[in-house]
C-alpha cells in the first residue's frame, strides 16, 4: 500500500469518529482550521499508531490541511526523522494552542536541532511559534543531553527577550506563561549558573510593571522552591 492510500485508509477511520459539537466547542475556543471533523485526539493518536511509522507518510498527511490527519503526522513520524526544512514547513501551519501543543510537544522536541529552532521561533513576532517554541525546549529539558546544556544561557536569553515583548505588546497569553514557567524551571535545573540567572530574571519579573510577568512569576516563584538543581528527568 502506496502512501495515498494509506492516508484515504486512515481517513476513512477518522471520518467515522466525526462529531460537529466537538468543532463548534474548539472554534468558540478560536481553534480553527481549514477542516476539521471533531475527533479526540485519544481517538486520533489511537487510530495513527495503527499504521506504520513512516516519515513519508507522516509529510503527506501533514500537507493536507485537514485537522485530523495532521494530528496523525505527529504520530506516524519520528522525532530522529525530523529535518530542519519540515520544522520550518509544519510551522507555517502552527496556527493555534492545539496544534502547536500537539507538534511541538509530540514530535519536534525530539529533532536534532530543536533547541536552535525553539531559539529562531522565539524571536519570531508570530505568538503561535513563540508558543511552540517554549513547549518544544520544555520538553526537550526533561532529559538534556550534553550540547542542550550548552546552550542553556543563550535559551535562556532569547526566552526572557520573548516573553519580555510579548507582554509590552500584551500579548503574553495564559498559555505562554504556562509554557515559559515551565521552561524556566527546567532551564534552572542545567546548572547552577543558569539556576542563577532564572532566579535573576523572576525578580524581574515580580517588580515588571505588566501583570502577565507578575503573573509568570508568582507561579515560579513556588515552583522554583520545589525543583532541586539536576532534577530534569523528574520534571
Amino acid at each position: 500500500m502506496d502512501d495515498t492510500a494509506r492516508m484515504i485508509a486512515l481517513l476513512r477511520r477518522l471520518k467515522v469518529e466525526m462529531n460537529g459539537a466537538v468543532v463548534e466547542a474548539m472554534q468558540q475556543r478560536g481553534i480553527e482550521y481549514p477542516l476539521s471533523y471533531g475527533v479526540s485526539i485519544p481517538t486520533i493518536q489511537e487510530i495513527a499508531r495503527e499504521c506504520p511509522a513512516r516519515h513519508s507518510l507522516a509529510l503527506l498527511l501533514f500537507r493536507q490541511q485537514v485537522r485530523e490527519l495532521m494530528i496523525a503526522a505527529v504520530y506516524v513520524d519520528r522525532p530522529e526523522w525530523v529535518t530542519r526544512t519540515q520544522m520550518e514547513e509544519w510551522g507555517k501551519s502552527l496556527t493555534n494552542a492545539e496544534i502547536a501543543e500537539q507538534v511541538a510537544s509530540g514530535l519536534f522536541f525530539g529533532a536534532s536541532e530543536a533547541l536552535s529552532v525553539a531559539m529562531e521561533w522565539l524571536s519570531s513576532d508570530q505568538v503561535w511559534l513563540n508558543y511552540a517554541a517554549l513547549l518544544m525546549a520544555a520538553k526537550r529539558l526533561m532529559n538534556p543531553r550534553e550540547d542542550d546544556r550548552a546552550q542553556g544561557e543563550a535559551l535562556l536569553k532569547a526566552t526572557d527577550a520573548c516573553l519580555r515583548s510579548r507582554a509590552a505588546e500584551n500579548r503574553l497569553s495564559s498559555y505562554m506563561v504556562r509554557a515559559g514557567v515551565t521552561l524556566l524551571r527546567r532551564c534552572a535545573m542545567l546548572s547552577a549558573d543558569c539556576r542563577d540567572k532564572v532566579v535573576s530574571l523572576n525578580s524581574a519579573y515580580a517588580s515588571a510593571s505588566e501583570k502577565a510577568l507578575n503573573d509568570l512569576s508568582e507561579e515560579l516563584t513556588w515552583q522554583l522552591e520545589y525543583t532541586p538543581l539536576g532534577d530534569n528527568k523528574k520534571a
